[in-house]
């Protein structure tokens, strides 16, 4: 996921709090919107999980100076 994307996902699920909170629409809606929230979040938690693990491959110390760090569990689309 692009950080594009990250960002429209998350601005789409505060959209989705904000609307489930609302009084003026159904349960069904509540519903459906609930349930895509729901997708969301575990998206969004699935690419933060990637970056942290990013994050500490780049600051790993035990890595040699003149070492790559290893990315190829990162990059799996």
């Amino acid at each position: 996921m692009a950080m594009k994307d990250f960002e429209q996902n998350l601005t789409r699920l505060e959209a989705i709090q904000t609307a489930v909170k609302s009084s003026e629409i159904t349960l069904e809606q509540s519903l459906a919107l609930f349930e895509e929230g729901v997708v969301l979040a575990r998206e969004l938690e699935k690419e933060l999980k990637e970056a942290e693990q990013r994050i500490e491959i780049l600051t790993n110390p035990n890595l040699r100076d003149n070492e790559e760090p290893e990315f190829s569990l990162m990059n799996q689309e």
